[in-house]
């Protein structure tokens, strides 16, 4: 079960570093428009799910006088997050790039753990960690440069998503050989308990024959 987690989550890693690697190559290539046109897309569904937040709270309160107002505290909260991604679309790119940034980070730092966890001892132990600390760097430069231009970002995106992609490649052998290894130990237990309930039932029977 935790080989399955491990390879699920895996395999999710990998379909968001692709759209990282997607998302990298159109900001290098528009690197304001397409910003601008990704902070209005959050801002106007942001928008919608506040109001829907609203009109929800409302036939709630209908229904019931003692509906708590934290749904409708949220719905506020959303509407006026997504109304400032809309009219300031064109300077959100500073936010953007502490945001990937972060999440740069928090990758890079995952990925460390897992080399850790590997052992020195293991043929993956090196590749994981040059990548993770690859990783960080891209991430600590990414927060810390000052007023980075937005095809910068976009080639750093597309080099972590890269990087992440090669550590999944490289990560994934070693799961399935995790996995088989469990499933061999598994079936060795097995087989042994029902050899040790086998050698119990049968002294059972012989010592009732003695009686």
């Amino acid at each position: 079960m935790k080989i399955e987690f491990k390879i699920k989550n895996n395999k999710r890693n990998l379909f968001t570093s692709i759209l990282f690697l997607i998302f990298g190559a159109l900001m290098f290539a528009y690197p304001n428009s397409f910003i601008s046109l990704v902070s209005k897309i959050i801002g106007i569904i942001l928008v919608v799910y506040g109001i829907l937040l609203i009109i929800k709270n409302y036939y709630e309160t209908k229904q019931n006088s003692d509906t708590p107002s934290s749904t409708l505290i949220l719905a506020i909260v959303l509407l006026v997050i997504g109304i400032l991604f809309i009219t300031l679309s064109n300077s959100i790119a500073q936010i953007v790039q502490y945001i990937i940034g972060a999440w740069i980070l928090f990758n890079a730092l995952e990925r460390l753990i897992m080399a850790l966890s590997l052992g020195y001892k293991n043929n993956k132990f090196i590749t994981q960690l040059v990548i993770s600390i690859l990783l960080l760097l891209a991430g600590l430069y990414t927060i810390l440069k000052a007023n980075l231009p937005l095809q910068i970002i976009g080639i750093v995106l597309m080099c972590y998503a890269i990087l992440d992609i090669i550590g999944y490649i490289t990560t994934y052998d070693n799961i399935e050989k995790e996995d088989i290894k469990e499933e061999t130990y598994k079936k060795i237990e097995t087989k042994e308990n029902i050899k040790d309930a086998t050698i119990v039932e049968e002294n059972k029977k012989s010592k009732k024959k003695k009686k």
